[in-house]
């Protein structure tokens, strides 16, 4: 039995015209595809449509590939663009600033506030359940540049240096970025607990 074709000789198919290329492409790769574009929109119809964007870019865009990065990298680039681009367009999404989200700084760089320790507040299954709901929310509502930093470093579990080159990053600001939206999902994350127990005081308190 023949080995299957790698994604460069695919590549190399459809950029002579191969449209059955294209349908091997696009039938390897579009979980993945459809997952990142989840994962960045967060609702199935727009992933579907920035998933379609996507490869539709791929087939139009083709002779433009180079092999001096991986395939995977350069469609990977394509399908957030093509996502952040369905996001901007349609003005669903409110963006927080990241100067609200994210602690305070003093001048020498160190954290001017604290930021509360949310774990400690969950201890059971339905906590956990309800931080859960509060992490995708506040994920939801970073600034697009560290959603998309975040989403790929985090989520796909992809190197430093592919989000670099997926989102055309240097490795420091990578680094910058996913360091600031953590601080920023912590803190949102401490606000919401801290607001969930706040709420249930006074009900704790009428059955005291």
């Amino acid at each position: 039995m023949d080995a299957p074709e790698s994604d460069l000789q695919l590549v190399a198919r459809l950029q002579k015209g191969d449209k059955t290329a294209f349908r091997e492409i696009v039938r390897r790769h579009q979980d993945k595809v459809y997952r990142l574009a989840l994962r960045l929109t967060r609702e199935e119809a727009r992933a579907q449509d920035a998933m379609q964007d996507a490869f539709l870019q791929v087939y139009r865009k083709i002779d433009q590939f180079q092999e001096h990065s991986a395939f995977t990298t350069w469609l990977y680039r394509i399908t957030v663009n093509a996502a952040l681009m369905r996001m901007r367009t349609e003005r669903r999404h409110r963006e927080t600033s990241l100067e609200d989200a994210s602690p305070r700084y003093t001048e020498a760089g160190e954290i001017a506030e604290p930021v509360d320790d949310w774990s400690t507040a969950v201890d059971d299954d339905a906590g956990n359940r309800e931080l859960a709901k509060h992490a995708a929310v506040a994920i939801d509502e970073l600034p697009e540049t560290y959603r998309s930093v975040f989403v790929l470093r985090e989520l796909e579990d992809m190197s430093t240096e592919d989000v670099a080159s997926i989102l055309d990053l240097t490795v420091p600001t990578v680094k910058t970025r996913l360091h600031r939206a953590r601080l920023a999902l912590r803190k949102a994350l401490a606000d919401r607990v801290k607001g969930t127990d706040l709420e249930e005081q006074p009900k704790r308190g009428a059955h005291s």
